[in-house]
């Protein structure tokens, strides 16, 4: 258990000791996010099945880290923040290249609910206001359908540049657009929700007795 720095309103909580704790989990996390440059730099290349096999890795690494922290007992309050911010950082990274091909408003709406909601796990991280309450910060399912989806309509952004390069049907490279709009439409609702959820533990942490 991470040694803790508490007074009568807040607990600090050892950012190093509660790392080495989910070492393993957070190491396949920071694999995943270091896919994001390789992934870009693929694509643009016009590598577009190494771009895919690139996401592919990170996504699985997306899935590992939990797997591997519940199955060891490797769960850490930093792995929990981890892990949904290198999602963001991943999406946002693959939406900003691919900016003239997505609906720019809904990827607004992912921006801004995911900032806003990662703000919040900060807060919840740092502080909590009543030690005898534990308020974790892990994504609940609304995030976890939200990122695969958003990662759904990602990946067929990348089929739709491979069928544009090697098959030539433009029916099918339109249908793969479609699905990948689809998806990012989707996450849409789920990311407001994944927010709400911060938003009440927010109020959770600051309305308990002291």
């Amino acid at each position: 258990m991470s040694k803790c720095v508490s007074n009568r309103r807040f607990i600090v909580y050892n950012f190093k000791a509660d790392f080495k704790k989910g070492l393993l989990p957070n190491c396949i996390t920071f694999v995943g996010v270091l896919m994001i440059l390789p992934i870009i730099l693929a694509r643009r290349a016009g590598m577009f099945g190494s771009s895919l096999f690139y996401f592919v890795v990170a996504w699985f690494c997306d899935w590992a880290d939990g797997h591997f922290a519940r199955k060891f007992v490797m769960t850490s309050k930093i792995g929990t923040f981890l892990d949904p911010l290198t999602d963001k950082a991943f999406t946002w990274s693959i939406l900003i290249d691919n900016w003239h091909r997505v609906p720019k408003e809904a990827a607004v709406i992912i921006m801004i609910t995911g900032l806003l909601a990662t703000i919040g796990r900060i807060i919840i991280l740092i502080a909590n206001r009543n030690p005898a309450v534990n308020i974790d910060i892990m994504a609940g399912m609304a995030g976890k359908y939200k990122t695969n989806f958003e990662k759904s309509g990602l990946v067929a952004l990348l089929l739709a540049d491979i069928c544009g390069k090697y098959i030539h049907y433009e029916w099918l490279v339109d249908l793969f657009m479609f699905i990948s709009k689809l998806g990012i439409w989707l996450s849409i609702p789920l990311a407001i929700i994944s927010f709400l959820s911060i938003v009440m533990k927010l109020y959770k942490i600051y309305h308990e007795p002291a």
